[in-house]
């Protein structure tokens, strides 16, 4: 900014020098008139110093403060000397010129008032046409220069007030990005280590009655599977912390892995389930994984808390590309907007910010002693599966 202002300062510093210099030449000027002077120059050079200020925000005041001033020193000064005043005219034009948005028309008119006005006064009838011979030019040229260079200094500012908004946004694009990628790991931290656990806790429980009754053949057949259990959680811990997402090939089996999930859950708690599959679509390697844990969360919800005996799986694409999903079960039920804000159940709210980021709907029914039925419905942005 010190760049674009020094050359207007420098050019008040040459009219300044230049009316002081050829007034006493001319003829005698008293103190009092030169401190005037100065002190009005002084408040000319400082208004521009902060110009890119006062031009946006009160240009009319700006620019009506500027013209008095300019006034002013031009009835200090006398006779033809008035043309080196007309300097600061023409750079105040060529000012609005460049870098007032609005009411130029106005803003020049008031100026050219003001000029007429001092040349009227100092310039004799007989001599306005030697006037104007001289004048015209120098104020063309003036002008013409400063319309460009504050044009180029409006430029400047709007790009550096841009570049400021754009790293703003930047930082509050980085902000979010962070935000969202802690959120996406806390789900998928509790998609695979909590349920993982809720799984393994329940083994655990069902080893422990058997063990109790004496059934120890059948309690070795739940520690292997415990143990299969919890090399695949660990598994996908690890993939969730590191960040590495499941191959195309090895996620687009969404059936396969949905049904040995739910093999898992009927093998480890004994509650039945049914998978009723019916896609035609090859789904995105980031939607079928967020259907996968979206699913084990509604079985797990169903096993844990529902205590449910039969939970039904229902997907399928319609023709208008989109991707529906139903988990019913026949549990006890319980009271959906109570369920969403009891702290320390994370599921729904993962299930919830999964379906989001997928620009899908999310709705829950529940009712005591029925059971619960969750639906969802998210466009697909697969292709079509050749047939």
């Amino acid at each position: 900014m010190l760049a674009l202002r020094v050359p207007g300062l420098a050019f008040i510093l040459m009219i300044y020098v230049a009316s002081i210099v050829l007034q006493f030449l001319n003829g005698s000027w008293s103190i009092l008139l030169l401190h005037v002077f100065t002190v009005l120059t002084a408040i000319f050079a400082l208004m521009h110093w902060h110009s890119y200020r006062w031009v946006k925000k009160r240009v009319i005041l700006y620019f009506a403060l500027q013209g008095l001033i300019t006034f002013t020193l031009a009835n200090v000064m006398s006779g033809f000397l008035v043309l080196i005043i007309i300097g600061l005219y023409a750079f105040l034009i060529g000012q609005i010129i460049g870098m007032a948005d609005r009411r130029k028309t106005f803003l020049i008119l008031y100026l050219l008032l003001l000029l007429s006005i001092n040349v009227l006064y100092h310039i004799h009838k007989g001599e306005y046409l030697h006037f104007l011979v001289i004048a015209v030019p120098i104020m063309i040229v003036i002008i013409t220069y400063a319309a460009t260079f504050f044009a180029q200094v409006d430029e400047k500012i709007k790009a550096q007030l841009t570049l400021e908004r754009l790293e703003l946004a930047h930082q509050q694009v980085e902000q979010l990005t962070l935000q969202n990628e802690r959120q996406r790991m806390a789900r998928d931290l509790h998609d695979t280590l909590a349920q993982g656990l809720v799984s393994l806790n329940m083994q655990l429980d069902a080893i422990h009655v058997h063990l109790a009754n004496g059934n120890t053949e059948r309690a070795k057949e739940i520690i292997q599977q415990s143990m299969k259990r919890v090399r695949g959680t660990l598994a996908d811990a690890r993939s969730a912390i590191d960040d590495l997402r499941s191959k195309s090939e090895e996620i687009g089996f969404l059936k396969e892995r949905i049904t040995s999930l739910m093999d898992h859950f009927q093998e480890s708690t004994g509650m039945g389930g049914f998978l009723d599959y019916r896609l035609h679509q090859v789904l995105d390697v980031r939607t079928a994984e967020n259907f996968y844990y979206i699913i084990g969360e509604c079985i797990t919800n169903a096993a844990k808390h529902a205590e449910a005996e039969t939970v039904w799986v229902s997907i399928w694409d319609d023709d208008k590309r989109r991707l529906h999903l139903t988990v019913k079960d026949n549990g006890k039920g319980f009271d959906v907007e109570k369920g969403k804000k009891k702290r320390g159940h994370y599921g729904l709210l993962g299930i919830e910010e999964r379906v989001r980021a997928m620009k899908g709907q999310f709705n829950i029914k529940s009712t005591k002693s029925k059971g619960t039925q969750i639906e969802i419905t998210v466009p697909i942005q697969g292709e079509m599966q050749d047939e």
